[in-house]
């Protein structure tokens, strides 16, 4: 069961701090190099407006869902695909979105679930999922490179500052993978070792009763040989010789089995 805490108090340790630190990174990358349009760099062949109507070859920048529009006046301006250009697509091109997109999707899942690990003391089961989950995400992340298998970027594309970001997010991913795993490694350790401390207080506990019944045994037998002991000496002192009117004193020692004595004296006539 999982156990509620105050918020960022993470129950799990530095570890789970690292993770949630790991995963927004990781996520924040993953939406600029899938989302912006600065993924590559291709020469695009323009036709001017001029009456003359020249061709003329421009730089510019693409990305899996935009493209930066120089039209604009402030730089950098990314425009979505139309969809007269997405039905242009090749597959190589539509298989990296649609990797894109999954990825996004489970980095992002990734995240909110590390969050939640900052104020809840999820199960391990749950951590473990997570863990592959991140790396899943990790290696679709890489996959979203099939844009450069695309025919829409010509041989002179190259690559852009947005490909740096994805291949940093894989990175990031996959380190966060390997630390959400050793998370609930780490669970796994500490109930081991709770279910060996549980064994070996019932260990003890059994024999300590059963010392306790050994001790308890040996004091009963203790009392009986010693009251058979003073019986049979007030049996040999009936068979002594008596003398007339004499008297003779009887002292009883009982050892009771709490370990205490009881005197008891009586005088009777020889």
């Amino acid at each position: 069961m999982a156990g509620f805490h105050s918020c960022c108090g993470f129950p799990r340790g530095y570890d789970s701090v690292y993770a949630l630190v790991l995963g927004i990174a990781s996520y924040l990358l993953a939406i600029s190099s899938t989302w912006g349009c600065y993924f590559a760099s291709v020469n695009f062949v323009f036709l001017n407006d001029e009456p003359t109507k020249y061709k003329y070859i421009e730089r510019m920048s693409v990305g899996l869902f935009s493209y930066e529009d120089k039209s604009a006046s402030a730089a950098m301006t990314c425009r979505l695909y139309s969809d007269a250009q997405i039905e242009g697509f090749d597959s190589a091109l539509r298989a990296a979105r649609a990797v894109g997109i999954l990825a996004n999707i489970l980095i992002g899942s990734g995240m909110i679930v590390l969050l939640c690990l900052s104020c809840i003391a999820i199960p391990k089961s749950i951590i473990k999922g997570v863990s592959f989950v991140l790396f899943l995400g990790g290696l679709l992340q890489g996959l979203t490179f099939l844009i450069y298998a695309s025919d829409a970027l010509c041989e002179t594309c190259g690559i852009y500052f947005g490909s740096g970001l994805a291949i940093l997010c894989v990175i990031i991913t996959l380190m966060n993978s390997t630390i959400t795993y050793q998370i609930a490694s780490e669970i796994e350790d500490e109930e081991d070792d709770l279910r060996w401390d549980d064994s070996f207080e019932h260990e003890e506990a059994v024999d300590k009763e059963h010392q306790t019944s050994s001790s308890d045994e040996e004091e009963e037998d203790s009392y009986i040989k010693h009251k058979h002991n003073i019986e049979n000496s007030h049996s040999n002192s009936d068979d002594e010789e008596d003398y007339p009117g004499a008297t003779r004193q009887i002292i009883t020692t009982i050892i009771n089995q709490d370990g205490s004595r009881t005197v008891e004296e009586n005088t009777v006539n020889a």
